[in-house]
């Protein structure tokens, strides 16, 4: 059985069906380091799109970055793509859009000119070129056109056998949607449950900034690291508003 099956033979983290059609992407994901911050309400609402309102965990907005290292990337029906293999970071936080929960990517970088030509060729998902060093462990970025950086190192501890409600609320996101040429799209996916440890930042500096939010400066209130994950991404889908 593809992998594929297997992932969507199991669906009983999802909060809503399967999407209609097939799926057009096929990645996995190694060495994810999730950070998580709580901002404030009058934050996050300007930096939204029109047709997207704030997810709250009791009564509290969140804003996750994500680090990992994406491979075996195939499109349905083809054989794995040569070269797929690239870092990437991306910056989100957490939304519904006609009442389904999602995440709203602000930004999504690669360390790969090929995979951001390649993803914006196949998904049209508006990657952007950075320098991302990263291995279990640590995490280095520049990218100097935007002023972000980051410098961390890092490990993972016990896995998270009995998770929280914040737990699940911050990791099972089917939907992403991101602002591409002004018109919001989305993107369904689909992934088994997460297998979250616990993990340690031992050295920390990043800061990213979008609109009048800048990241880093916030208190780091949790921390997740999952050693992988297969997921995958159904084909874009515009979203009227």
């Amino acid at each position: 059985m593809h992998a594929a099956q297997k992932i969507l033979s199991d669906t009983h983290n999802r909060q809503y069906p399967l999407p209609d059609g097939g799926w057009q992407l096929y990645q996995e994901w190694h060495n994810v380091l999730m950070l998580h911050w709580k901002v404030s309400l009058e934050e996050i609402t300007p930096l939204l799109p029109a047709g997207l309102e704030p997810d709250l965990c009791h009564g509290e907005a969140w804003v996750s970055w994500l680090s990992f290292t994406v491979k075996n990337t195939q499109i349905r029906s083809l054989l794995p793509l040569p070269f797929s293999g690239f870092n990437e970071v991306n910056l989100r936080t957490y939304v519904t859009c006609n009442g389904r929960p999602g995440i709203y990517m602000f930004k999504i970088e690669a360390n790969k000119l090929s995979a951001v030509l390649l993803n914006r060729l196949i998904t049209s998902i508006p990657y952007t070129k950075s320098r991302i060093d990263a291995n279990e462990g640590s995490v280095k970025i520049l990218n100097r056109a935007k002023a972000y950086t980051t410098n961390l190192n890092y490990c993972y501890t016990e896995a998270i056998s009995s998770k929280s409600y914040l737990d699940y609320w911050l990791t099972e996101r089917h939907c992403l949607y991101v602002l591409n040429n002004n018109k919001l799209c989305g993107y369904n996916i689909h992934h088994k449950e997460w297998n979250l440890n616990d993990a340690i930042v031992s050295v920390y500096r990043l800061r990213y900034k979008v609109g009048g939010l800048t990241i880093g400066k916030h208190r780091l209130e949790k921390k997740h690291f999952s050693k992988k994950i297969r997921v995958l991404v159904w084909p874009k889908e515009l979203i009227s508003t």
